[in-house]
């Protein structure tokens, strides 16, 4: 089936029902439905035959969450056009170089995008390279998202449309990165994308008329599958925000959409459930120690948390990152229908999940059907090697690359995750990426991220990120800002006299706080450690680290 063939479906089924909505505080915009949003796309489709677009043509898109953006993405895809989104922080530099890469005819932007790529456009670069890059875009044309869904197609061309593309035929090319050498553009079929959805269709349980509020960028395969795909083949509405997700956007939001599901990554709640559940525990300990009073308190906390998020939630997908335990351990307690999957842009993206609540603790879920798993190259000591995928979702190949595609492969047709983990009673439980494993003095091996996670749970931590100096452990470690000047204050208030004089220099008094804050933190969390996993120092971050569009740190531009 291609993707053509599963809009067509979405339309004949839910033609009246709501699809595409955006939230502008205070209340929705007029929604679009199923049959008004194909109206767009049939316009799209002929304003693409008069451009003279031919089957597998690239489209790039470079835009923010909006409506328009997956009319534009159905569009493409449905007519065997090639799509090619960008996230939103991509900077100008690397879209020209990624566009350039898939010899791109036709870049669309969001309004305000077009500001950005015309001073790059008309400002010459220093380097050769980035040069040449700019020349050749000025010759990719260039519309704007918002006036060509209005463009009528000519009378030539109304009615007229491009055949349905076959299953193995690309639908997509996903650049996950830009930034430094040649562009890497992951491939995915109709047939990948058709398959992941209907596996994650069974997990989520949409019904039509289920409302989505979308806050990841839709330009990566989490978001643009589960968050679009599967609500779009499901009956489905989803509702964007026109603001980045800030509390002044989201909570106002969340209480007039109240919606059934939610696409999150671990660290948005991890921030909730530090922020405003651990704090009324910690208030509550003695209280929770009272037989039967226990269960009630955590009620009350589930029914609270859930309310947060508009009170009908029921399917709260977390993917992207490992979530912290501590958080998850609290999410199973009060009952908050919390889901984890685990994927990557190459698997189109989901490998394996579980409906709400029905998972093992802290791990992803059973393996999706019609997609294999196996551990490869697993350590004698815990069983943990590089998880491997085989199905009808793992992507074809990067795009024009066939070194880094055979690279990314096993002689016997497996790919190669680069993430390592285990299989226990059917779940995946993910350990962390294999690059990022420090082996040990004894050849142990040393799981930065499990380290990582010990240090979290302290409560001034924020993040940490372990990395390995002259064959030492050492911990980068960024605390809470807010929280941070208070601890001070009733440190030094408790030092006495001798440390009056800090009151005057808060900045000595920071300092020295932080230093005894980190020795004692790097104590108590030794303990905990296997000898061959102990850090050896902590180290105070002051900014926070550098993240993707799913919030998991940039290591490499740490890792000294």
């Amino acid at each position: 089936m291609s993707l053509q063939t599963l809009w067509r479906n979405s339309v004949r089924c839910f033609g009246d029902f709501p699809f595409l909505d955006q939230w502008k505080g205070g209340a929705s915009s007029s929604c679009w439905t199923y049959a008004q949003t194909d109206q767009r796309v049939q316009r799209l489709v002929g304003h693409f035959l008069d451009l003279g677009l031919q089957a597998q043509d690239r489209v790039a898109l470079w835009s923010g969450n909006q409506p328009g953006w997956g009319a534009l993405a159905l569009a493409v895809q449905t007519s065997g056009l090639i799509f090619v989104p960008f996230l939103p922080d991509f900077p100008v530099a690397d879209v020209v170089r990624c566009l350039r890469h898939a010899q791109v005819r036709l870049l669309v932007v969001g309004t305000s995008f077009k500001t950005l790529w015309t001073v790059w456009l008309e400002t010459r670069q220093d380097d050769a390279e980035l040069e040449e890059d700019r020349l050749w875009a000025q010759r990719v044309q260039l519309e704007i998202l918002e006036e060509v869904l209005e463009r009528s197609p000519s009378p030539t061309t109304a009615g007229a449309g491009y055949p349905n593309p076959l299953e193995d035929q690309p639908a997509s090319i996903l650049y996950t990165s830009g930034t430094t050498g040649v562009p890497k553009g992951v491939v995915l079929t109709h047939a990948n994308l058709v398959a992941n959805v209907r596996s994650g269709a069974e997990i989520a349980q949409i019904h039509p008329g289920d409302r989505l509020l979308s806050l990841l960028p839709l330009a990566h395969a989490y978001e643009g599958t589960l968050g679009f795909l599967i609500p779009m083949a499901c009956g489905g509405q989803i509702t964007y925000l026109c603001k980045p997700p800030s509390p002044t956007v989201l909570l106002p939001a969340l209480a007039g959409v109240r919606p059934h599901l939610m696409l999150t990554v671990p660290l948005f709640i991890e921030k909730v459930v530090r922020q405003k559940v651990f704090p009324v525990l910690k208030k509550l300990k003695y209280l929770l120690l009272v037989p039967g009073l226990s269960s009630l308190i955590y009620w009350r906390i589930g029914a609270r948390l859930k309310q947060i998020f508009g009170g009908r939630v029921r399917f709260f997908g977390i993917g992207g990152a490992q979530l912290a335990p501590e958080v998850e351990e609290l999410l199973r307690r009060v009952k908050f229908p919390y889901a984890i999957g685990y994927g990557l842009p190459e698997t189109s993206p989901l490998v394996a999940g579980t409906s709400a609540l029905k998972g093992l603790k802290f791990s992803t879920g059973p393996v999706l059907d019609g997609v294999e798993v196996r551990i490869a190259g697993q350590h004698a000591g815990d069983g943990v090697g590089e998880i491997q995928v085989r199905g009808a979702n793992v992507f074809t190949g990067y795009w024009n690359d066939e070194e880094r595609t055979a690279e990314a492969f096993t002689p016997d047709g497996w790919f190669k995750t680069g993430d390592l983990g285990l299989l226990e009673m059917g779940n995946l439980f993910i350990k962390g990426r294999s690059k990022n494993m420090i082996l040990g003095p004894n050849g142990e091996n040393v799981y930065p991220e499990s380290i990582e996670a010990l240090l979290n749970v302290a409560p001034l931590v924020v993040e940490s990120l372990v990395v390995s100096r002259n064959r030492k452990l050492v911990a980068k470690v960024v605390l809470n800002a807010e929280t941070l000047p208070e601890a001070v204050n009733h440190w030094v208030a408790h030092k006495g006299h001798e440390f009056a004089q800090w009151k005057k220099d808060l900045g000595d008094a920071v300092s020295a706080y932080v230093q005894h804050y980190l020795d004692e933190l790097l104590v108590e969390v030794n303990r905990k450690l296997a000898r061959a996993a102990r850090l050896s120092a902590l180290e105070w971050q002051t900014a926070p680290f550098e993240k993707t569009a799913t919030m998991k740190i940039k290591r490499f531009l740490y890792d000294k």
